[in-house]
């Protein structure tokens, strides 16, 4: 992360020993808005935070009621930038807000765009929800459903059904070869998705195998009650079974242990996990109909 102007934490004007520990490095993200590392042991990893001034004007009423109040400095609020409901984002918007408005530029390259659309999940109340494309590859939209936050099942004029996915998602949650069966709008290819930050669209095949992958994570998918996830494994081993045969295949030796990856690429080997519960299983009975929507 880069910061606006770097401060040596001795001149910081609180102390917040006993909140989160000895202060690592500080700086001044705008009037009354700091932004610190601080860790409560020498040979402990740096936790992120942002400190407000109750004070400033800076930084909106709203968004000071979502700081912890400091209890070593009571007039500063905490925000935890590990924890996203912390309010951490509000305050990227903020600050961001502000630095635009005085025309000074973002060392971090961020828009009020890209933090908006990222943290619609984690703060709605703040920033409103996703809401439904109205366009699509496969015309206007005339009526939806939404699945979870940011992922819609769509009708179109078309008489076209299709899925999307809002951006955050596509990009951080799906696989790369599922990733690429999506599809931009027409007008969001043509500005380039890294800024028009929209959605993509799956047919009913790519959308089947991008909702499995979102299942895995969110606990608000899984409990919506929409997905017949028996009927989804046996809608994928019927029109993907190669995406099925490779899931399981790459189950059978670890390859899906993403934890156990990650610690051996950084020289913690230790032996990868299967997981035959997550394998995509043929379930008899169970049909191929797996939208519980619009019955």
């Amino acid at each position: 992360m880069q910061h606006e102007t770097e401060l040596d934490p001795m001149d910081l004007p609180f102390d917040l020993g006993s909140d989160i520990g000895i202060i690592k490095a500080a700086s001044l993200e705008c009037p009354g808005v700091y932004y610190i590392a601080a860790s409560r042991g020498p040979f402990l990893v740096a936790d992120e935070y942002y400190v407000v001034d109750d004070d400033t004007s800076m930084i909106s009423q709203t968004a000071k009621r979502y700081g912890r109040r400091s209890q070593e400095s009571p007039r500063f609020l905490l925000y935890d930038r590990n924890d996203k409901s912390s309010g951490c984002g509000i305050i990227d918007y903020e600050v961001a807000k502000y630095r635009y408005q005085h025309n000074i530029s973002d060392p971090s390259g961020s828009t009020l765009h890209d933090i908006a659309i990222y943290n619609m999940e984690h703060n709605p109340e703040y920033f409103g929800t996703y809401p439904a494309p109205t366009c699509t590859p496969y015309g206007y939209t005339t009526r939806y459903h939404a699945l979870m936050k940011g992922v819609f099942w769509i009708e179109t004029d078309q008489c076209k059904e299709t899925l999307a996915i809002c951006y955050p998602m596509w990009n951080g949650d799906l696989s790369d070869g599922v990733m690429e069966l999506g599809i931009p709008a027409e007008g969001d290819a043509q500005a380039g998705m890294d800024i028009a930050l929209g959605y993509l669209f799956f047919n009913k095949t790519a959308g089947s195998l991008a909702l499995f992958e979102l299942w895995q994570l969110y606990d608000s998918l899984r409990d919506s009650g929409y997905i017949d996830y028996p009927a989804l494994m046996n809608y994928i081993w019927k029109y993907a079974p190669e995406y099925a045969a490779a899931h399981n295949l790459n189950n059978q030796f670890g390859l899906n242990d993403t934890l156990g990856l990650l610690l051996n690429v950084l020289g913690d080997e230790r032996e990868l996990q299967s997981f035959p519960e997550d394998n995509i299983m043929i379930s008899e009975g169970a049909g191929l109909r797996f939208l519980k929507i619009w019955e």
